[in-house]
């Protein structure tokens, strides 16, 4: 299994403590108890069209209970040149399939530009026509000092791919994992040495 691979599952499965983490703006405005996964297969051209499944897809319920946001997570190892175009269709095949607010992401494992906007903008004879933005995410632009949360228990993980002001990265990396381990053990009941 490939690397992102294993950050897709695992991000999914705490995709709650992911939006609070790196996203606390909107974990404010949702319902993070009530997030619940979504079908991820989409077809291009109807059921006849090519398959595609984003990596994390979930409804989460606003806290007003006045609707609710679909969130989508795409997690890249490294950029790619066609990336923003694969997530403008998406968004596209999303909003016509579900009909409600998209909360596009995407969280590389690669440096880029810490949190920024990306997207992909359509022209025509020189006018813009279309515009789509989605937060970027590079996790190894980011300080693990700013993103630390004793509570949250993604947190270790993803602070183990940031950089640190204060530690040396191998050191930085075994303190993750064994947070990580320790909660592991304490959700099991099995001690951890």
């Amino acid at each position: 299994m490939m690397h992102d691979q294993l950050w897709k599952e695992m991000l999914g499965f705490f995709l709650p403590e992911t939006l609070a983490l790196l996203q606390p703006e909107v974990a404010l405005d949702i319902d993070i108890g009530h997030i619940r996964s979504l079908n991820k297969e989409l077809f291009t051209h109807g059921p006849w069209g090519r398959r595609r499944e984003p990596d994390v897809l979930a409804v989460a319920p606003w806290r007003s209970g006045l609707g609710s946001t679909l969130v989508h997570l795409e997690v890249q190892a490294r950029r790619s040149r066609a990336f923003p175009r694969r997530m403008w269709e998406y968004f596209m095949m999303l909003t016509l399939r579900e009909k409600t607010p998209i909360l596009p992401l995407a969280l590389y494992l690669c440096h880029g530009d810490g949190i920024t906007e990306e997207g992909q903008d359509a022209l025509l004879h020189g006018k813009t026509v279309s515009v789509f933005r989605y937060t970027a995410i590079y996790l190894p632009d980011l300080w693990e000092e700013d993103y630390w949360d004793e509570g949250n228990v993604i947190s270790p993980a993803i602070c183990s791919l940031m950089g640190s002001r204060t530690r040396g990265n191998l050191e930085r990396r075994v303190r993750a994992y064994e947070r990580i381990a320790s909660r592991l053990s304490r959700r099991r009941g099995v001690p951890f040495f």
